[in-house]
């Protein structure tokens, strides 16, 4: 996805690893984070956002990398 290769440069000095992304229709949430299994799903509804929007998720979402409990 490129929004996770844009933004992951952010995180990877911190020792995070390439996430792998999933893309799937979710009803509640606009992206979730495993940590553990080095995940990301994202909300396919995220390709009608704006992008700062899209952006902004992705990048919550590789902070839960750093801070799982935020």
């Amino acid at each position: 996805m490129p929004l996770v290769e844009k933004w992951y440069p952010a995180v990877e000095p911190y020792g995070v690893v390439m996430p792998h992304v999933t893309v799937r229709a979710m009803t509640t949430r606009y992206g979730t984070c495993s940590v553990g299994r080095a995940r990301i799903t994202l909300n396919a509804m995220l390709v009608q956002a704006p992008a700062e929007c899209a952006e902004y998720v992705v990048l919550h979402e590789l902070t839960h990398f750093l801070y799982p409990n935020h």
